[in-house]
């Protein structure tokens, strides 16, 4: 029977196994169905003298898991029969966010109705809002057609957790039909332009 004993501490990422005891260390690790699915383990058993150390990486990978808490256990075991070295685990709590959610109003523009003709342009405006309350959100506009006259103010720009902005559309009057998109982190919105009510 040995005399070691397997000491766990925990850093994020990192899980280190030190030998305290006076005698070799044969160590293993077992994982829960979590563990096993979502945090692949960088080495899973090995052999420690007394006094040394193995820092094992803990990576967690989430890209098929859905937003919520995943909660998972992994033990860390003298592998040796018969041995009286008392089992040691690690819990790890990983938190998934939703992604965040561009939401954009009005989803519909008409020169002389939602818009205003100045100069040669059309002058609009949207509201673009994050829906998450938790995370920030990245934004870009474009235009479908590719139009080179059609600019937008401001041309990109981060949305805080719930925030609303409001986001000028400046349209030429040459053009009579185009589609707008406004491209968050994880969704696009479409915007439909005609310069003229449809007729009918």
């Amino acid at each position: 029977m040995l005399a070691s004993m397997p000491s766990v501490s925990r850093r994020v990422g990192t899980t280190t196994i030190t030998n305290i005891g006076n005698a070799p260390l044969n160590w293993a690790i077992t994982e829960d169905a979590n563990a096993a699915a979502y945090i692949p383990v960088t080495q899973m058993h090995s052999t420690l003298a007394p006094g040394q150390s193995a820092a094992i990486t803990v990576s967690p990978d989430v890209t098929q898991a859905s937003a919520g808490t995943i909660n998972a256990v992994i033990t860390v075991s003298d592998s040796d029969t018969g041995t009286a070295v008392q089992s040691q685990q690690v819990a790890v709590t990983i938190v998934i966010l939703a992604a965040p959610i561009l939401s954009v109003t009005p989803t519909s523009l008409i020169g002389n109705q939602s818009c205003q003709p100045v100069g040669g342009n059309y002058a609009c405006f949207v509201t673009l809002t994050n829906t998450s309350q938790t995370a920030g959100l990245s934004w870009t506009p474009s235009s479908a057609d590719l139009t080179p006259g059609i600019t937008f103010e401001p041309p990109g720009g981060i949305l805080a957790p719930g925030q609303s902005k409001q986001v000028g559309v400046i349209i030429p009057q040459s053009d009579c039909a185009d589609t707008i998109i406004f491209t968050g982190s994880a969704n696009s919105v479409t915007v439909t332009w005609q310069c003229l009510p449809p007729i009918g």
